[in-house]
């Protein structure tokens, strides 16, 4: 198991020791399954909590949860440029990359200048979780706009930011923001 998903399930176990008692699986059973929160996030507390059971040896019939399909936003590429055309810095080629490519946030962060090939006008891109490593054409305009960048260490992208909702709001609203984050889904 890797650490960022243990860390997760210690969270979760966590939230549902505040809320019964987490030897009792059928009470855990109830709880999770009659949370108000989709059915991904009960295949996590379930997933967590079959762990629990797990190490602690407690017979428990774990709940299966079918994933809920939703559409996702596809913007329109005109959208996209004036998107692109509008924001500053590192960021317009941060974004380009990703609408040539249609690579994901974190294969764009690994992106590395000796994964960059000017003659073949191509990026090597290192795969994330569940994706296969592969090369991509880029067009002339991104390829410019890579080599412009700063070379400060390996990474093609590191310091650009993204902006997040956290970073646009002031100190009070983000500590009430994190509190919220942090307080239970269920």
């Amino acid at each position: 198991m890797r650490k960022a998903t243990a860390r997760g399930y210690r969270k979760i176990l966590h939230v549902l020791r505040k809320i019964g008692n987490i030897d009792n699986p059928e009470k855990m059973r109830t709880i999770i399954c009659n949370a108000p929160v989709s059915e991904g996030r009960k295949e996590l507390y379930a997933n967590a909590y079959d762990y629990y059971c797990k190490h602690k040896e407690l017979d428990w019939d774990k709940p299966r949860f079918v994933r809920e399909e939703k559409p996702f936003f596809l913007p329109l590429e005109s959208e996209l440029d004036a998107l692109i055309v509008n924001t500053r810095h590192k960021m317009p080629t941060f974004l380009q990359l990703l609408e040539e490519t249609g690579i994901e946030l974190g294969e764009a962060w690994k992106l590395r200048w000796i994964d960059v090939d000017v003659q073949r006008k191509t990026v090597a891109v290192t795969p994330t979780k569940n994706h296969n490593a592969r090369i991509l054409s880029v067009s002339d305009n991104l390829l410019s706009r890579l080599l412009k960048l700063p070379r400060k260490n390996e990474r093609v992208l590191h310091a650009c930011k993204i902006p997040s909702p956290a970073l646009q709001c002031t100190g009070e609203e983000r500590t009430s923001n994190h509190k919220a984050h942090r307080s239970t889904d269920i």
